[in-house]
C-alpha cells in the first residue's frame, strides 16, 4: 500500500514537473511574440499557435494539479474543524495529548476506562453509533467522540482509537458480565478464510456455546493433540446481536475426535459437544 502511494506520488510529481516546463516554454514563447510586436516584426500564425497552446496546456498539467490538491487541503481542513461547530461546549474535552487517555477521561462528571473485553465489529451491519462528543488536543487536533448502540443502552464510546471502546468505569464489570456470560449470540461460519463462502446462524445456543469455552480454558485439561496440519479447519465467529462482543472457536474433525481452539488452547471436546458445533457447521 505504502509503495503504492509512493508510486503515485511520483508520477504525479513527473506530470507537474512536465507541466511546469511546457508553461515556461509558453512564458518564453509568449515573451517573444510581444517583443516582436513591439519591434513591429511579423509574427507567424504557427508561432502565436505555439505560445498559445504551450501556456495553456502548461497551466492545466502544471498549475492545475497544485492548485487541485491545495483547494482539496483546505476543504478537508475546513471540514475538519466543521466537525466540532455543531457540539455544544460540554461535550468537548481538551487534554494535553494522547497519552493521557491511557488512564481514561472524565466526560459529563463520568470517568471512562478502555474496555479490552470488547471488541466492536465495525463493519457489521448491527453496528451503529451517533455523534456524541470530541476529545481537543493541545496540538489543535481532535478525535470525534461516537456513542456505540448497544444492548445494554450504556455509554459506550469509540474514537478511532486502538484502546476503544471506552465504557463508564463503574459500570466496567457490569458490561464484561453481560457480554462475557448473558448476552445472545449468532454465529458466522466460515469454512475457508480465503474465500467469501461465510453463513450466519442465528439461533445459537449462547449457554452451550460458553460452556464449550470454559472447558476449553480450564487449566490442565487439555487433551494431548496431535493432528494433520493438512486438515482444514473451520472457523466459528460468534457475536452478540449488537456486535459488541465477539468469540471465535477454529474447529477440526480428526481421528482422535473434534478439536477445538480459542486463544491459542486447544482441547478435544466432548461426543456431545462436538455434534452441536458441528450441527451449526453443516
Amino acid at each position: 500500500m505504502a509503495f503504492m502511494a509512493m508510486a503515485v506520488a511520483s508520477i504525479l510529481l513527473i506530470v507537474i514537473a512536465v507541466g511546469l516546463f511546457i508553461l515556461l516554454l509558453g512564458l518564453i514563447f509568449d515573451i517573444r511574440w510581444k517583443v516582436k510586436e513591439r519591434k513591429q516584426e511579423k509574427v507567424s500564425k504557427v508561432f502565436k499557435g505555439f505560445a498559445i497552446v504551450f501556456t495553456i496546456w502548461g497551466i492545466i498539467q502544471g498549475i492545475g494539479p497544485i492548485a487541485l490538491l491545495g483547494a482539496m487541503n483546505l476543504k478537508q481542513k475546513h471540514d475538519y474543524k466543521a466537525e466540532l461547530s455543531d457540539l455544544p461546549k460540554e461535550s468537548i474535552i481538551y487534554l494535553n495529548n494522547y497519552d493521557e487517555i491511557e488512564n481514561g477521561f472524565d466526560f459529563q462528571g463520568v470517568h471512562y476506562v478502555s474496555d479490552t473485553e470488547l471488541h466492536p465489529q465495525v463493519s457489521h451491519g448491527n453496528f451503529k453509533t451517533s455523534k456524541a462528543g470530541a476529545i481537543v488536543f493541545d496540538s489543535g487536533k481532535h478525535n470525534i467522540m461516537e456513542k456505540i448502540e448497544n444492548d445494554l443502552d450504556i455509554n459506550v464510546f469509540q474514537m478511532g482509537l486502538i484502546s476503544d471502546p471506552y465504557v463508564p468505569e463503574s459500570e466496567l464489570s457490569v458490561i464484561n458480565d453481560y457480554y462475557r456470560n448473558k448476552a445472545p449470540l449468532y454465529c458466522e461460519v466460515i469454512n475457508d478464510l480465503s474465500k467469501d463462502d461465510k453463513k450466519i446462524i442465528d439461533d445459537i445456543d449462547a449457554e452451550k456455546i460458553r460452556k464449550i469455552r470454559e472447558s476449553i480454558e480450564q487449566p490442565g485439561l487439555k487433551s494431548p493433540i496431535d493432528t494433520d496440519n493438512d486438515m482444514d479447519d473451520v472457523y466459528l465467529f460468534f457475536y452478540s446481536f449488537d456486535d459488541m462482543y465477539c468469540l471465535d472457536f477454529s474447529c477440526k474433525d480428526t481421528d482422535q475426535g473434534f478439536v477445538v481452539e480459542y486463544l491459542g488452547d486447544e482441547k478435544i471436546i466432548t461426543e456431545e459437544d462436538a455434534e452441536y458445533l458441528k450441527s451449526i457447521i453443516n
